[in-house]
């Protein structure tokens, strides 16, 4: 784990590690007891895709990171007691 809770200016991102390969995985967690108030996916829309984007290349900017480095957003879901986790969730 390289941070938890990592804020800039864009936004916040809950979670940033390194893969075994070497690549940075921004990490995007949605829990949810119940669907009540819709499914954790539901809430991962293009905004916040943007800012966790954003948020992302201000982490790169800060650490000194190589831009042409293997980096990928991935997203977390707990829903119902049950994790999904969604490797390269999107773009």
């Amino acid at each position: 784990m390289l941070e938890r809770n990592y804020h800039s200016r864009y936004g916040e991102i809950d979670l940033i590690a390194r893969d075994c390969d070497g690549t940075i995985i921004f990490i995007e967690v949605k829990g949810r007891a119940n669907s009540h108030f819709g499914y954790g996916a539901e809430a991962v829309t293009s905004a916040k895709c943007q800012k966790i984007r954003r948020t992302a290349q201000q982490y790169i900017y800060e650490k000194g990171l190589h831009w042409d480095g293997n980096f990928r957003y991935d997203v977390i879901v707990i829903e119902n007691r049950k994790m999904e986790h969604m490797v390269n969730a999107f773009y």
